[in-house]
């Protein structure tokens, strides 16, 4: 295979990974945002199992944001070592090239 095929083979294993951990961390971040302005400051105080929910669902949202940051860093491309594995060469490994 020509080096610009690989190339290409490896862009399209690890792009779209990365799109989607930057749409998961724009979303966690969006309603990270949005969710004090929405629901903490027009939840009642004397609410002890509202008070837990709201912990309980921040604490998601942050777990999403961090998700996606651990994604982020996960998703590059491999890198490239010579020809590959034997299989992608064309040669058996077990039967000494033949």
């Amino acid at each position: 295979m020509d080096p610009e095929a690989r190339r290409l083979i490896a862009e399209a294993e690890f792009k779209p990974d990365r799109t989607v951990t930057v749409v998961r961390m724009v979303v966690a971040s969006v309603l990270f945002l949005a969710f004090p302005l929405t629901v903490i400051g027009r939840a009642p105080p004397d609410n002890p199992v509202l008070a837990r929910q709201i912990s309980l669902a921040a604490g998601t949202i942050i777990g999403y944001l961090v998700l996606g940051i651990a994604s982020f860093v996960a998703a590059r491309p491999a890198p490239h070592w010579g020809a590959g594995p034997p299989y992608r060469t064309g040669r058996c490994a077990v039967a000494g090239g033949r």
